[in-house]
C-alpha cells in the first residue's frame, strides 16, 4: 500500500478490516467493504460492525463527527452486508448527490465475481427477466451481462462468473443467479443449502461468494469532468473453493445442477421482500 493511502486510512476510523482502494481528487473515497460488514449502522449498537465507527445519520446518508474538524462522508450506495468488495463515498454531499444520481440513471460500470452452483446456458450472455410486481404496478426489470471464467479444479460443479448488472434491484443478482439454475454459492436466501452447508464445512470458510470487483463512473463536478476507475482482487476465499484443495476433493457426493424454482412461479415475494426500499440502488 502506498504512503498516501495509508494516510487516508489513519484519518478515519476504518471498521474491521476495511481498507482504502483509491481515492479520487473531486473528493470520491473507494474502500474495501469484507463480508459481515455493514455498509452503515441502523443504531449506535451497529457501529462497531459498519463501515465506519462512527455515527451515521440516516437522514443525510453520510457519517459524521470524523476527525479533528469534525468531517462527513456521505454515502453513496450500498452493498449487503454478506457481499464483499468496493464500496464509494464522497466527502461532501454535492458529489454524494451526484453519484448517487449516476448509479439511479444507471450511468456505473459495475463489475461482480460470484461463485455459483453449476453453470450457466453458454448463451446468451444477457440475462433479462421480468418479476411478478409486489402490489400494484408493473412487472419489475431485471438485467444483467454474465460471463463463464472457470469450472473449479475439485469437481464440484462450481463456476466462477463476471457479472454486470445494469439495473439496480435489491438482491437481483443473487435472485438471476437462481432463476438460471446457478444459485450463488453460500447464499440463504436463493441457494442451494445442501451444498452451502457442506462445502462450508469442508472449506471452513462461511460466506456469500459475491465479491463487487470494480466500479468506473464519469462525473462533472467543480466545472470539470472526471473519471474514476476502481478495482478490487477477487478474495482468497473465492481461490480457496476454484484452485485444487484437497479437502473439497473428499467432498462425498456429486452435486447435480440445481433445480429450482424459477421466481416467476415462485410467490411473489420472491422477487422483492415487503418493506425493502425500492428506486435507490441497493445491496446485491
Amino acid at each position: 500500500m502506498s504512503a498516501d493511502l495509508q494516510q487516508w486510512e489513519a484519518r478515519y476510523p476504518l471498521g474491521p478490516r476495511v481498507k482504502v482502494l483509491a481515492v479520487h481528487p473531486a473528493g470520491l473515497i473507494a474502500l474495501q467493504k469484507p463480508i459481515n460488514v455493514l455498509s452503515h449502522p441502523n443504531s449506535p449498537k451497529d457501529e462497531a460492525r459498519s463501515l465506519l465507527k462512527a455515527a451515521y445519520d440516516l437522514d443525510e446518508e453520510c457519517y459524521h463527527g470524523l476527525g479533528e474538524n469534525d468531517e462527513k462522508l456521505h454515502l453513496c450506495h450500498r452493498l449487503d452486508s454478506a457481499t464483499s468488495g468496493v464500496i464509494l463515498l464522497a466527502q461532501n454531499e454535492d458529489l454524494a448527490d451526484i453519484i448517487r444520481l449516476a448509479f439511479e440513471e444507471r450511468r456505473v460500470e459495475k463489475t461482480y465475481f460470484a461463485l455459483v452452483v453449476g453453470k450457466p446456458a453458454p448463451r446468451p450472455d444477457l440475462w433479462l427477466d421480468r418479476m411478478p410486481p409486489d402490489g400494484s404496478g408493473p412487472p419489475i426489470t431485471m438485467r444483467s451481462r454474465q460471463q463463464f471464467i472457470r469450472q473449479d479444479a475439485n469437481k464440484l460443479n462450481i463456476s466462477l462468473l463476471r457479472l454486470a448488472p445494469q439495473t439496480g434491484r435489491t438482491h437481483q443478482l443473487r435472485m438471476q443467479c437462481a432463476w438460471h439454475r446457478c444459485p450463488v454459492l453460500g447464499d440463504r436466501t436463493y441457494g442451494d443449502f445442501r451444498v452451502n452447508r457442506t462445502i462450508a464445512k469442508a472449506a471452513n470458510i462461511d460466506r456469500l461468494y459475491l465479491h463487487s470487483a470494480s466500479l468506473q463512473v464519469e462525473f462533472n463536478h467543480g466545472g470539470k469532468f472526471h473519471k474514476f476507475h476502481v478495482e478490487s482482487e477477487l478474495p482468497g476465499s473465492f481461490k480457496t473453493i476454484i484452485e485444487p484443495n484437497a479437502a473439497l476433493q473428499k467432498v462425498p457426493f456429486q452435486r447435480p445442477t440445481p433445480k429450482l424454482t424459477p421466481p416467476h412461479l415462485a410467490r411473489p415475494e420472491f422477487g422483492h421482500k415487503r418493506g425493502m426500499p425500492r428506486g435507490r440502488p441497493g445491496p446485491r
